[in-house]
């Protein structure tokens, strides 16, 4: 069943590639939401906590005060559901070497197996949309996402703020 923002057919004419990416981006979103949610509720985990247990697997190490910034939250909030977390037996929380008065925090085993978890429901999904496709077309898909993950990578954190000033409005 096709949704409003699906491409019909494939052979439909070109359209705005900024559009196109906003379908993708839509389909992939969904999904990926819909991953997340299944692996959260398997655990027994709020859709929070389990982003929060992603973010940790690219900050390993971080303190509360980080995680606190992550989650748009209190100092209080940050550290009840670390608290949580860690009852779960999925996080680790521990001293700072350099200094003893900040507490730092890693996935355990266990937090890791959830984060693999949503990776390998994404990646298995995304195989299936790949095997959709012609040897053709995964080549061509290869070539323009590897320019399309080149570029977004090559933006700083400049640009990105002077995005977020606009509020995501077309500067054109």
């Amino acid at each position: 069943m096709l949704h409003n923002n699906e491409i019909e057919e494939k052979d439909s004419p070109p359209e705005n590639l900024v559009d196109l990416l906003e379908k993708w981006s839509a389909c992939f979103s969904r999904r990926a939401m819909q991953d997340a949610l299944a692996v959260a509720h398997s655990a027994g985990l709020t859709l929070p906590s389990l982003y929060l247990l992603i973010h940790l697997a690219d900050h390993q190490g971080a303190e509360i005060g980080h995680l606190r910034r992550f989650m748009h939250g209190s100092s209080a909030d940050a550290s009840q559901k670390v608290e949580r977390l860690v009852q779960l037996g999925l996080l680790q929380r521990s001293e700072d070497p350099r200094d003893r008065r900040v507490r730092t925090v890693c996935l355990t085993t266990e937090g890791q197996r959830i984060i693999q978890q949503t990776i390998v429901r994404r990646r298995q999904w995304l195989s299936v949309v790949m095997a959709g496709l012609s040897l053709q077309e995964q080549a061509e898909s290869a070539s323009a996402l590897c320019s399309l993950v080149r570029q977004a990578q090559s933006l700083s954190k400049q640009d990105f703020d002077s995005y977020q000033e606009t509020d995501g409005k077309d500067l054109s």
